[in-house]
């Protein structure tokens, strides 16, 4: 059986007034933070082109420490103002550990 790792959420930050691909939230496995980022370098994330004024695209990562983790779905996502295309949420999470984490989504618009 293969070590259980870590769990680190890296959140995408509306750098230069937009959200780009590859999803919103990506969360992946990893032992440490640069293992992570690695992981989520592979699903697409990048700092390349991010607003010098609005900061990195991608936050550094928060580890998930309980079955209680929430993504928060802010209004520049719910609405769709900011974005071009349907992105999704959240990307990389392995399947069979999905539930140790949960979004909150508090708009009647939304769909995931």
């Amino acid at each position: 059986m293969t070590e259980i790792k870590k769990l680190w959420h890296f959140r995408q930050n509306n750098s230069g007034g937009k959200y780009t691909g590859p999803a919103y939230n990506i969360v992946v496995e990893g032992d440490t933070i640069e293992e992570a980022w690695q992981e989520a370098e592979k699903l697409g994330a990048t700092n390349d082109g991010s607003c010098p004024c609005c900061g990195d695209r991608w936050n550094d990562a928060n580890e998930i420490k309980s079955r209680d983790y929430i993504i928060y779905l802010d209004m520049a996502i719910e609405d769709r103002t900011y974005t071009s295309g349907n992105l999704p949420l959240v990307l990389g999470c392995p399947e069979w550990r999905r539930i140790e984490f949960r979004v909150s989504m508090d708009f009647d618009n939304f769909s995931k």
